[in-house]
């Protein structure tokens, strides 16, 4: 099935929920999109929204306004502010982070408080795959040897296995008949055959799920012991420090996306009132600690992990369509 169709199905349950709630038809939309769909490419940028605005008018919206993640945050905060502050929006989500620089207070709705925009493609999926390769990926055979010694495997189906969108592409027949392959050339086809198994019971996704659960849990632990699909039952003791140190390199592009927006904005960390963090990869401890030394002398507030964009698009719509 296309991406498109699928995404058309998606966007379509949620009108119809909607209506069927107010009684009513809908044919206003406020829809919320990163600072950028796709890095450093204007032209496939402008592309991606007009397809999800082609999706989104092929399911029967008429007026579609289209309003930018990070900007939608800062509304939401905004409704709590007694009074102007100089605030660093940061939402870091899945498969997105977006940074906005804004004067925000009360009864502003001038279109110069927004001083900057940015984003890049690093979030949570990112870490996840990390955590996959690092801690998991190793127990079915990556780093381990062909049967001379004198390689090591490939690492493109641990990396396959351990990035969602790529998971279904082992189960194709070519790919299945190569993993057969470098099975009978493994030094290790005891933990060779483990990547197979799971591609073969179609565990993939389920495998990654229970990647992503461990990233979770690392957040509020130094350990975590689970069973994941693959082990026979055996548990995998994943550990934060692993984590950390196979995230270096993300987070450092966050935090030099961080900064690059501040630079836009001609502004300076110290400036800063306020950090307002939305997104659940705000809440992966090393990403926190990374702004909290950007930003050591501004409060941060942490809003609706994952409703605050949403609370904002719907403010967005009630004066976009008033």
């Amino acid at each position: 099935m296309p991406f498109e169709d699928i995404l058309g199905k998606f966007i379509r349950h949620l009108k119809v929920t909607a209506e069927q709630n107010l009684g009513r038809e809908i044919t206003n939309v406020v829809v919320g999109r990163p600072v950028h769909f796709i890095d450093d490419d204007e032209a496939a940028d402008r592309l991606a929204e007009h397809t999800l605005e082609k999706i989104a008018r092929k399911q029967g919206f008429k007026h579609i306004h289209f309003q930018l993640e990070p900007i939608a945050a800062a509304l939401d905060y905004e409704r709590s502010l007694t009074g102007e502050c100089l605030a660093m929006i940061a939402d870091i989500g899945g498969g997105t982070a977006d940074f906005t620089v804004a004067r925000l207070g009360p009864g502003r709705n001038d279109a110069g408080r927004v001083l900057a925009n940015g984003g890049v493609h690093v979030g949570g999926t990112d870490m996840d795959r990390c955590l996959s390769v690092s801690q998991v990926m190793p127990l079915f055979g990556l780093g381990s040897k062909s049967k001379d010694g004198r390689r090591n495997l490939p690492v493109w189906p641990f990396n396959d296995l351990a990035t969602w969108h790529r998971i279904n592409s082992l189960s194709d027949a070519k790919a299945l008949a190569q993993l057969r392959s470098i099975l009978k050339d493994a030094d290790r086809p005891d933990l060779f055959d483990r990547l197979i198994t799971v591609v073969e019971h179609r565990d993939g996704h389920r495998l990654a799920g229970q990647v992503e659960a461990a990233k979770v849990k690392l957040s509020n632990s130094e350990f975590y012991r689970s069973a994941i699909a693959g082990m026979d039952g055996c548990e995998v003791e994943f550990t934060r420090i692993r984590f950390e140190e196979s995230v270096s390199s993300l987070v450092e592009r966050l935090r030099a996306t961080c900064l690059e927006t501040l630079d836009l904005a001609d502004v300076k960390a110290g400036q800063i009132d306020a950090v307002f963090l939305t997104g659940g990869t705000t809440q992966i401890p090393v990403v926190y600690q990374m702004l909290a030394q950007l930003f050591p002398e501004s409060r941060f507030v942490k809003g609706d992990v994952f409703g605050s964009v949403g609370l904002g698009l719907a403010i967005e719509a009630e004066r976009v369509f008033r």
